[in-house]
């Protein structure tokens, strides 16, 4: 499944040609700051800049330029600014904020709020109840939780190698805790469904959602997908009897999708239910769509995607 492409790795490779070497505190340049384990406050300033803030509850704002930061452990805030910026939050239930531009958020675990503001973004929550708000423009939200044995791995296209070589390419080499904690943690998440809130916003905008997910999708046409997973048998799993919840569809404009490991033969119906819509697939409940009638949504219209 291709959500997240290797497009990000184009984010680092703009800019200054020699990366800068580590400094305390942003230049105009490229700069590589790195925090420590307490509570840092850094500033990138105007240049493209790697900001690490690893342990404490940190302040990491890019400023101008093309910026990738970097929360690690701790309640952090990440703040973007004017350019196409990447922000990934490690653990911790983190603030990022993509300000301008066309930005990638990354939330990793824990309970995170995201929004990516003006331009096409790209918001992923990852583990935890997130709260993901794309803002103005076209955006793509992802509530999916990754999980190794899940077809939903929306990180399954940015390869770790390519990733590290880009950066180390850009801002120099990196080893160590950088290595170790953040992109291990980026690159092997899993866990239970989350409950995540997915708010497009403004523009036309594609959401992404699985179990115990509620998506609003605002002005725009709209697409809401839902990962149909495998149905939990025991009553007791925390996952069991979780949809995925649309808060606004409208079948004149927004399109509905299920993501299915096969296309072939699946079954979908959609029937009433109190005063909204069940769509279920395979006798399995995906989506409900409150205040919408069954006469109003064709279940030949909804797409089935393979992931």
């Amino acid at each position: 499944m291709t959500i997240i492409p290797l497009g990000l790795i184009g984010l680092l490779s703009g800019g200054d040609d020699d990366p800068a070497p580590a400094v305390d505190g942003g230049e105009d340049e490229a700069d590589l700051l790195r925090g420590d384990a307490g509570d840092n406050d850094i500033s990138g300033d105007a240049g493209d800049d790697l900001i690490l803030g690893f342990n404490g509850d940190d302040l990491l704002q890019g400023d101008a330029g093309v910026d990738l930061l970097v929360g690690d452990n701790g309640t952090d805030t990440l703040l973007g600014g004017a350019a196409n910026d990447v922000l990934l939050g490690g653990a911790g239930n983190d603030q990022m904020s993509g300000d301008a531009g066309n930005d990638l958020l990354v939330g990793g675990a824990g309970d995170d709020s995201m929004a990516g503001g003006a331009g096409a973004d790209v918001l992923a929550g990852m583990d935890g109840a997130n709260t993901l708000d794309g803002g103005a423009g076209n955006d793509v939200l992802i509530g999916l939780t990754p999980d190794s044995a899940s077809p939903g791995d929306v990180l399954d296209d940015l390869d770790r190698n390519a990733f590290i070589t880009a950066v180390e390419a850009r801002y120099g080499a990196i080893s160590g805790p950088v290595e170790s904690r953040v992109l291990n943690n980026l690159f092997n998440v899993g866990g239970e469904a989350s409950e995540d809130r997915l708010i497009g916003g403004d523009g036309d905008d594609v959401l992404v959602g699985d179990r115990g997910d509620v998506m609003t999708g605002g002005a725009g046409a709209d697409i809401f997908s839902a990962l149909v997973p495998p149905v939990p048998d025991d009553p007791a799993d925390p996952n069991f009897g979780q949809v995925v919840r649309v808060e606004d569809f409208n079948p004149a404009e927004d399109r509905l999708e299920v993501l299915v490991e096969s296309q072939a033969g699946v079954d979908i119906v959609v029937e009433q239910q109190d005063q909204g819509v069940m769509v279920t697939v395979d006798g399995a409940d995906v989506v409900y769509l409150p205040g919408l009638r069954a006469d109003q949504l064709n279940a030949a219209d909804i797409v089935r995607t393979r992931v």
